[in-house]
């Protein structure tokens, strides 16, 4: 009866690990990177004179650690970057469930430049809890493609997680 005892415990225990473990966030997928180099691997796009509105979809997601400052300010996702959004889900083929998770977009500052990067809304609820303005957080984001409605190239990204 010990026997069945102790083995009942050792096999909910290792159930009960191989659980947790497995809903674990992939950071070791995340490579540290900046936000400038992001600009950097896209400045061949920035370089074409179309005097267009134009799109870039990026079919590799990047996947990048970038420590940033948290600004505090956030504003909802305007609706040329959910189009894009959109159009990046039907291209790749994500769920299209990620589309209800896309709501604001929030201001970081990286260096002394700014940006406006959409965060899913269930990582997004934590912000107001675990952050106050000024801190230093590293974001895990996805490159999603850019946009250029004016004259000028703004890159979207995509905020997975983070860790204050």
């Amino acid at each position: 009866m010990k026997t069945y005892f102790l083995f009942c415990i050792l096999f909910f225990t290792v159930l009960f690990t191989k659980t947790v473990y497995s809903q674990d966030f992939p950071y070791q997928e995340y490579k540290s990177r900046t936000l400038s180099e992001f600009a950097e691997m896209d400045s061949d796009v920035t370089k074409r004179d179309y005097k267009e509105k134009q799109l870039l979809i990026h079919a590799k997601p990047f996947y990048s650690a970038i420590r940033v400052k948290y600004v505090g300010t956030s504003r909802p996702i305007s609706t040329d970057k959910k189009n894009l959004f959109k159009l990046w889900q039907g291209s790749i083929g994500y769920d299209p469930k990620i589309l209800t998770l896309l709501e604001n977009e929030y201001l970081f500052k990286e260096c002394d430049k700014e940006y406006w990067i959409p965060v899913q809304k269930q990582v997004a609820a934590y912000f107001p809890k675990e952050m106050k303005e000024g801190d230093m957080i590293t974001l895990y984001l996805m490159a999603v493609g850019g946009l250029k409605i004016t004259d000028k190239w703004e890159f979207v990204y995509l905020v997975n997680e983070y860790k204050k």
